[in-house]
């Protein structure tokens, strides 16, 4: 009795012992959850169709409202509808293929995604010199946008409001920096610095953004882009830029 009781328990410690490695192992794969790969009109759709204010919260973009993301999610999908089929094989390989996508980015001959501005119809404020003595409300801004086969899936913008008085720019009122929108699955991206001071009579603001890729469980840290821009005493957009490092 007492022998098969002594074969029993040393039965049941190396079963535990076994046991345990595989616990940990399972653990350890819980930590990194597998992104959603889109590489296929199919699967953009299923994506799109679950974009909600929560994913584009996570995807780093602020001041997101339903009305807003039904319009844009609507819009993609008609775009990438309307793509030739070579172009529409390219879209899915870059989405599903973070190396291949920013070997594209960085190489400034390629075509397929390019960094570029969003213009805007912004008026142009000129100062009357009658009124040059008057306090006025100013604004700057700079609207940056990453677009594959010109389909928008990123925007950032970057803003100053400011007064003026007697050809001075006197004070910054707010200044602002933020992803206005990302629906890129494979991108996740958020502010990380922003600063806005007087110089040169001029109201200046620069906001940096953090950006990720992602392959599946596989994350791809890349960097961070750096948006600028400056207003004028008299209204006027001054030094706009972006840039990646």
């Amino acid at each position: 009795m007492k022998k098969s009781l002594k074969v029993f328990l040393f039965i049941m410690v190396v079963i535990l012992v076994i046991a345990q490695p595989t616990t940990f192992a399972k653990a350890d794969t819980t930590k990194f959850p597998e992104q959603n790969i889109v590489d296929d009109m199919e699967s953009l759709k299923e994506y799109l169709e679950d974009y909600t204010l929560s994913t584009a919260n996570e995807n780093g973009v602020e001041n997101a409202t339903e009305e807003g993301i039904e319009k844009d999610v609507k819009k993609i999908e008609e775009q990438v509808e309307n793509l030739s089929k070579e172009n529409q094989e390219k879209f899915f390989y870059y989405l599903s293929n973070p190396e291949a996508m920013q070997a594209a980015l960085e190489d400034e001959n390629n075509k397929d995604i390019v960094l570029e501005e969003v213009t805007t119809d912004t008026p142009v404020f000129t100062r009357n010199l009658l009124q040059a003595a008057v306090t006025k409300t100013r604004n700057a801004s700079y609207t940056y946008s990453m677009k594959f086969f010109k389909i928008e899936m990123t925007r950032y913008v970057v803003a100053v409001k400011y007064t003026t008085s007697g050809g001075t720019v006197k004070k910054i009122v707010s200044s602002s920096g933020y992803v206005d929108k990302n629906l890129n699955p494979a991108v996740k991206t958020s502010r990380i610095e922003k600063s806005a001071w007087i110089a040169n009579n001029r109201a200046k603001t620069t906001s940096r953004f953090h950006y990720s890729l992602f392959s599946k469980s596989q994350v791809i840290q890349l960097g961070t882009v750096t948006l600028h821009v400056e207003g004028t005493s008299g209204g006027a957009r001054y030094n706009a830029y972006a840039k990646l490092s």
